[in-house]
């Protein structure tokens, strides 16, 4: 019930594509936002206004950067490759 709710949201209100190949990942311009149980994953680069705009239109908490999350350890290489373990 709260997947529909978060769809409709997501697709009508927000103009996110969802994925035909993988339903959980959705996708707006340069902004990728993925659904894991009850988490969303949210990687843009304008992160504050994309977290402003979900927070207008769902009941959200924000749990911080994504290696505080996931307990990853994530790091930015000099040729601008993500590496993480």
């Amino acid at each position: 019930m709260w997947n529909s709710h978060l769809h409709k949201g997501l697709s009508l209100k927000l103009n996110w594509i969802q994925s035909k190949t993988h339903p959980c990942l959705y996708y707006r311009r340069d902004h990728l936002l993925t659904v894991y149980i009850d988490y969303c994953i949210l990687i843009a680069k304008t992160e504050k206004l994309i977290a402003q705009e979900m927070a207008e239109n769902f009941e959200i908490t924000v749990e911080g950067e994504l290696l505080e999350a996931f307990e990853l350890k994530v790091e930015k290489l000099n040729d601008q490759r993500i590496t993480s373990t």
